[in-house]
């Protein structure tokens, strides 16, 4: 299976494709692992989540319009929330018409970054960061196509 790269990314923010330089997709996932109790056991109880769950997304990107600075400077929360997609996809079909691929996809980030600053007549870069806010369905959904059927 060949490696996934930049040839099939690509990168939407409210469902817009974009020119992106580099993304970024961190996260935590706070459990609760000290499971040991004083019971007749030596096995640990299961670990359960203790803590909200944080995950940040970081866009580098050209200024190109006002777009995204209109949504980072929204007044109100609905006008800064945006859905999120970054999809690779490799060059060569591994079945008929089917190309492997990984799409990561995040429905409601809330945007903030600073404004782009002019130092030059080269091209102006713009950073966009945003934390993925909880909408009660996944925070996060990943999708990979494969030919690989093991579980």
């Amino acid at each position: 299976c060949e490696p996934l790269t930049f040839l099939g990314a690509a990168v939407t923010i409210g469902g817009v494709a974009v020119n992106a330089d580099k993304v970024t997709l961190a996260g935590s996932n706070p459990m609760r692992t000290d499971g040991a109790k004083l019971r007749n056991s030596a096995a640990k109880r299961e670990p359960f989540v203790n803590a909200y769950r944080d995950i940040s997304v970081s866009v580098d990107l050209d200024f190109d319009s006002l777009t995204h600075q209109t949504r980072v400077l929204a007044t109100t929360a609905a006008g800064s929330v945006s859905a999120f997609g970054v999809t690779f996809a490799g060059v060569s079909e591994i079945a008929s018409g089917v190309l492997p691929s990984l799409a990561i996809a995040a429905p409601a980030v809330q945007w903030d970054g600073d404004t782009p600053q002019v130092g030059g007549p080269d091209l102006v870069p713009e950073t966009l960061n945003g934390m993925v806010l909880d909408t009660g369905a996944s925070l996060v959904t990943a999708t990979y196509i494969t030919l690989d059927t093991a579980a």
